[in-house]
């Protein structure tokens, strides 16, 4: 559906389906963001803002459910050259099971705020 931008008002909710790809031992995904929000769903959704988060350190997002991570080793989030400069709303939930680095500890999702 093709709608000239002058005859839109309103709020719209959207839908946006996203098409994983399998990249080393992560599967990836867009980072979407509506509103100015990039919402986190899923697992995929979370490891495609640790993996392409260099060019997304200043959006805001917003944890939507409890995630369970299990397998995954990725990047931290921003680092002592590239900080973490956005927003992240936990509302409450939670990110469990994050392993990252060459160990467990010692190792956080934000490496630099």
């Amino acid at each position: 559906m093709v709608v000239a931008p002058d005859t839109l008002s309103g709020d719209y909710k959207m839908r946006a389906y996203m098409t994983y790809k399998k990249i080393g031992s992560n599967e990836l995904t867009t980072i979407y963001s509506i509103n100015g929000i990039v919402k986190i769903s899923t697992e995929a959704d979370f490891l495609a803002l640790t993996t392409a988060i260099e060019e997304n350190l200043s959006k805001t997002y917003k944890l939507m459910n409890n995630i369970a991570l299990t397998g995954w080793y990725t990047q931290t989030i921003g680092n002592a050259e590239i900080p973490f400069m956005g927003t992240f709303d936990g509302q409450g939930f939670t990110i469990s099971g994050f392993k990252g680095g060459d160990s467990e500890n010692n190792f956080a999702i934000f490496g630099v705020i």
